[in-house]
């Protein structure tokens, strides 16, 4: 089918969303609503004395003012986070003195501290937004400012101050990956060691759309509804329904269109519980919705990890042993440890080192709760993992495409276990890296670095192999439906929020079925629809849409070649499906996959199985993982007068096993190149030490990368299939993030080597190359 597997079909949804079509959730209004607006906490770090809502109250329009003395009072519970990965067989992480995990209680209002600047302590609704916002400033709450910390390291320190006073310190994880004897070891008779201490910083997503979450409630039946983009519906309704102390099916949770996710709106927010409640507590539909500042205050957050890493080889090049520590920056509360998870577990990425040992550990801050953002864990391991090597290859005297080729894990050796507890299930990683000497014209770099030499700038170049996974929770649902009329239902527990999803999947049917994409109908999103279902992240989405789509599929042509025999009046047996139609084997007798439902539908002379609707449930649980790879050239030139850094050509190749739309996969890897680009060039959520205070709260501060930040890409997909499903996918949404940090920072130390500079921290702003160029001179 021309619309099927492999088709590079424009993206449907595209045409509804860029002519103002689309529904996002602060497009979603009902009669009657009222507004919500929170009050926020100014300080980082504070005790809550007490909460003066009389002059609120007394503003003509403020219907109630809510506090965590309220929530409390109204038997509301913490927000039930999940942090650990529920992934299999990611590893898990046990703190080395057997000790529990420590999970922080995160209320949809504190009523005792608050615990970052931005945290919402209060919330007010009113019968219009201007009413709201003018309650909201007459909130007076007496705080006892409190000491605070936001920096990773000095969080992790004994003696610092503690976000949870009972703990007597801020580490909740402290564990140890590996095998720590056989790791010493192996650095004991090595002939190298080379050392990297980085700090790969704190970033937020900022996606176009801001959150924003209306609630209603029905006294008559006890039912609260939410509408509210996310990452998924089904968890969100198991958490609301867990917050709120009801039976899940007095919870319906709605996600229409959703405006980039990237991970950030996984985890449920108090938001979202806060009006349902407030919608009780009014007898009115209630919303909310995110002004820009605050959502770089409250949104989740990511990346924030620092390492200290050490790389042994042998006098050949040989690697021999990894060891380091890696201290997660979880935040005030603890919404995940999966990107700590996801990282170390595989920490050595795509080379055979024979031994390994990570510590652990993630620690709580007076900072926003960090959750999985665009390839979890990944692009801070393959970061540390390339520079590690390049390091290497500098100081020792090796040539970096060589070194990198001796000790890449070879076809023959999968599935390979890594020393971290992971085992690949396949990849030609070698293959990977010669493909990019080629598409980076590697040989015509002396050309291009001469002609950057004559404008007066430093030309460098970074290389990166890397290796991601794609888990996430391992059962998915979808139930498709054909419709006589002509058009295709299908339901499913993913939820798009700009991969393509109504494209990509509607071309699994064309494939299966032999109909155009364009009938499919993509039905998401909604819990009273939705049954079951893992939504979408880490990678999960077209891998398990396929397995399950597979199924359906399967059982829809098996039922329906039994309807056609009967129709057809011939042998289920003598019935072959081709192009979307039954035909009687050697006959030009046919029947289409539409009449066929049609029949389904009205023949009463059918078997009771077969009558009425016409479709299959597709319904799986696959616990193992694929892994996606690839490697990524990025060249730079550097005017080391003023440090600025411009990125001059960019090449990379992923392997997604296998291309369902090559159109959207070129697109995804595009954005995923930005996004690491951007956070490895400029992006900083920057907290005051002193005080807490974020300081990159708008887009005068934050900066993002624009369209004249980057060149054109060569970007090219490999299709190795995974042995671990029928259709050989892997990913396709995170690659292109994954190794863009190491690239782009590889890249910028190679332009300013000869002048002894050898690693710049991210972001790699002009005043940090600058500064590093200078430190090296003086």
């Amino acid at each position: 089918m021309s619309d099927g597997i492999g088709a590079p079909l424009r993206r449907r949804e595209d045409q509804r969303l860029l002519t103002g079509a689309g529904a996002f959730s602060d497009d979603i209004s009902v009669a009657g609503e009222a507004y919500a607006v929170m009050v926020r906490s100014p300080h980082a770090h504070a005790r809550i004395r007490a909460i003066d809502t009389v002059s609120a109250r007394a503003v003509p329009g403020v219907l109630v003012v809510l506090t965590g003395a309220d929530a409390l009072a109204d038997g509301l519970a913490p927000i039930p986070h999940n942090p650990s990965s529920s992934s299999p067989p990611d590893i898990m992480l046990r703190n080395r003195d057997g000790s529990d995990k420590f999970m922080a209680p995160h209320c949809v209002l504190p009523a005792d501290k608050a615990r970052f600047v931005g945290e919402a302590v209060a919330m007010v609704v009113a019968t219009s937004l201007e009413t709201a916002r003018d309650g909201a400033e007459r909130v007076a709450v007496d705080y006892a400012v409190l000491p605070a910390v936001t920096d990773t390291r000095r969080a992790a320190e004994p003696g610092a101050p503690c976000v949870w006073e009972d703990r007597g310190g801020n580490l909740a994880i402290d564990a140890d990956v590996g095998d720590p004897a056989a790791t010493e070891a192996a650095f004991a008779r090595a002939a190298h060691i080379v050392r990297l201490d980085t700090w790969v910083a704190r970033v937020t997503g900022v996606p176009l759309e801001p959150r924003a979450a209306l609630g209603l409630y029905d006294a008559a039946t006890g039912r609260y509804t939410v509408h509210a983009g996310s990452g998924g519906v089904v968890r969100q309704k198991r958490e609301l329904a867990g917050i709120l102390g009801v039976p899940e099916d007095r919870v319906r949770m709605v996600a229409r269109d959703v405006g980039g996710n990237f991970g950030t709106r996984n985890a449920f927010f108090p938001e979202f519980a806060l009006v349902a409640w407030a919608a009780r507590c009014v007898g009115r539909p209630v919303k909310w919705t995110a002004e820009r500042q605050e959502a770089f205050l409250s949104d989740y957050q990511g990346r924030d990890l620092a390492v200290e890493a050490e790389l042994a080889l042998d006098a050949a090049g040989n690697f021999l042993a990894l060891r380091g520590t890696a201290i997660s920056n979880v935040g005030a509360y603890t919404a995940s440890f999966v990107p700590l998870t996801k990282g170390v577990e595989i920490m050595s990425t795509v080379y055979r080192i024979p031994a390994a040992h990570i510590r652990a550990c993630a620690v709580m801050s007076n900072t926003p709760p960090t959750n999985p953002y665009r390839s979890a864990g990944r692009p801070e391991v393959v970061f540390v993992m390339e520079r590690l090597v390049d390091l290497a290859a500098r100081r020792c005297g090796f040539d970096p495409i060589v070194l990198r080729r001796r000790n890449l894990i070879p076809p023959s050796a999968m599935p390979y276990a890594n020393p971290l507890g992971m085992t690949y299930d396949s990849g030609a990683y070698a293959k990977a890296l010669d493909e990019i000497i080629l598409l980076a014209d590697w040989e015509g770099y002396d050309v291009r670095k001469a002609r950057s030499a004559a404008k007066g700038r430093r030309r460098g170049r970074g290389l990166a192999v890397y290796v991601e996974t794609s888990t996430g929770q391992p059962r998915e649902r979808t139930e498709i439906t054909i419709r006589p009329e002509g058009r295709i239902d299908m339901v499913i527990g993913t939820l798009s929020s700009g991969q393509g999803h109504e494209t990509s999947f509607a071309q699994l049917l064309a494939e299966w079925l032999g109909v155009a994409a364009d009938c499919v109908d993509l039905i998401q999103g909604d819990t009273d629809i939705v049954a079951v279902g893992g939504g979408s992240h880490s990678g999960r989405s077209m891998r398990l849409a396929g397995i399950i789509a597979d199924k359906a599929c399967a059982e829809i042509i098996a039922k329906g070649r039994e309807i056609a025999a009967h129709v057809l009046e011939a042998a289920a047996a003598d019935i072959a499906f081709a192009a979307g139609r039954f035909r009687v084997a050697g006959t030009d007798r046919s029947i289409g996959l539409f009449e066929v439902a049609g029949a389904a539908a009205t023949r009463r002379d059918l078997p009771d199985a077969l009558q009425g609707a016409f479709g299959a449930v597709g319904d799986a649980t696959v616990p193992v993982p694929a892994f996606p790879y690839g490697a990524h050239v990025c060249e730079v030139e550097v005017d080391i007068e003023t440090g600025r850094v411009e990125i001059d050509h960019y090449a990379g190749i992923d392997d997604v096993g296998r291309a369902i739309n090559p159109l959207i996969l070129h697109g995804q890897a595009h954005g995923g190149i930005v996004q690491g680009l951007g956070q490895a060039l400029l992006e900083h959520a920057y907290y005051a030490p002193d005080t807490g205070q974020l300081l990159a709260a708008s887009f005068m501060d934050y900066a993002l990368p624009r369209a004249d930040d980057v060149p054109f890409f060569a970007t090219a997909i490999s299709e190795v299939p995974s042995p671990t499903n029928a259709l050989g996918i892997r990913a396709g949404g995170e690659g292109g993030t994954t190794p863009a940090l190491a690239v782009l920072v590889s890249a910028i130390a190679d332009a300013i080597a000869d002048l002894g500079v050898d690693h710049v921290e991210m972001p790699t702003t002009p005043e940090r190359v600058w500064r590093a160029i200078e430190r090296a001179r003086n």
